[in-house]
């Protein structure tokens, strides 16, 4: 089995980390929609927060995947 290069796990958690941001980002502009109600606003806040966590908690764990190998 080949071996996997280090460069590879900390380009996509760079990604993953951009990625992040722009989830965040959605989900406080979100809350600037004027034709949205409150429900959905709070719905899309939190969902965009919720992708922006578990993308970043992914990151991380692509870059102590790194560290070790």
């Amino acid at each position: 089995m080949r071996k996997t290069d280090n460069l590879w796990f900390v380009l996509i958690s760079e990604v993953l980390v951009n990625l992040s941001a722009g989830w965040i980002a959605v989900g406080i502009a979100s809350l600037l929609a004027p034709d949205k109600e409150f429900l959905a606003k709070l719905g899309l806040l939190t969902g965009n927060f919720f992708l922006g966590i578990l993308s970043l908690g992914a990151a991380f764990r692509l870059r102590k995947r790194e560290r070790k190998i």
